[in-house]
């Protein structure tokens, strides 16, 4: 009994956790109207970043995680350990993203690298742990989804915001020019969400990916056309290969699953 009160406990934190950075993220900037995260990252604009509207995509991951919360508190969930599981490593990583709010709108970027790097990593675990229990028929693999865009989209604000960080600090041309370090990173990423998608055959996380690098494209096609060119270019074969993975089946080796 006691054991159960204490999951609820936790489920039910998940719920005010989410909250929380919801209304501290968005609200702060509706309230304040001085640097707000708009207004930072104009301030500190680098080759790399986004266009705005890219980061709508915050707005479909709050109704997700709203499901998701209030999904995980149905009776009819009560039984399903995975959330058990995933509640703390959630919670960390939403909360972090508080941190990191606090410390972006004080210009604290290189500080914020931090919560957001460790957003990235909580959200892996939580991504990987989901994985886990879809290969062991503990879940449906649609659970996974709201967690490959949150994870996907992750992996580019992180390198979105070291380069704010690096135009902060005057060092974005110390090894490279800042035009070759976009092509880069786009790279890199295209790399990353390549590498993911086949290892957990995921066709929502590379389309994640491919978001953030349209938005590149959009932000810094006038500003810087070789960044764009090679964003647009690495966004639209992930989309062709999240296209493959949907229509193909692949079923994990047993002997290949975690014990």
């Amino acid at each position: 009994m006691e054991i159960r009160k204490h999951s609820s406990l936790v489920r039910w934190f998940v719920l005010v956790v989410v909250s929380l950075h919801v209304l501290y993220v968005n609200v702060y900037d509706l309230i304040v109207k001085q640097n707000t995260i708009p207004q930072i990252t104009e301030k500190y604009k680098s080759l790399f970043v986004p266009a705005p509207f890219t980061f709508s995509i915050w707005i479909v991951l709050y109704i997700l995680f709203f499901v998701y919360a209030i999904y995980q508190l149905l009776p009819s969930q009560k039984g399903k350990e995975l959330f058990d599981d995933i509640a703390l490593p959630f919670m960390i990583s939403i909360t972090l993203g508080i941190w990191w709010g606090i410390t972006y709108h004080f210009e604290l970027i290189g500080l914020s690298m931090i919560p957001i790097i460790g957003m990235l990593v909580f959200a892996f675990s939580v991504y990987r742990e989901i994985y886990y229990a879809y290969l062991y028929d503990e879940c449906p693999k649609w659970y996974l989804y709201p967690f490959s865009i949150y994870f996907g989209w992750l992996i580019v604000a992180s390198l979105a915001n070291l380069t704010i960080w690096l135009v902060s600090i005057g060092s974005n041309n110390i090894l490279f020019s800042e035009m070759l370090m976009g092509r880069i990173l786009a790279l890199l990423i295209f790399i990353i969400g390549i590498s993911l998608s086949v290892k957990y055959w995921d066709f929502v996380l590379p389309l994640a990916i491919a978001w953030g690098l349209v938005g590149v494209y959009i932000g810094q096609k006038d500003s810087a056309p070789p960044v764009a060119g090679a964003a647009i270019f690495f966004a639209i074969i992930l989309i062709v290969w999240s296209t493959i993975v949907t229509f193909i089946k692949k079923t994990p080796r047993l002997e290949n699953l975690p014990r």
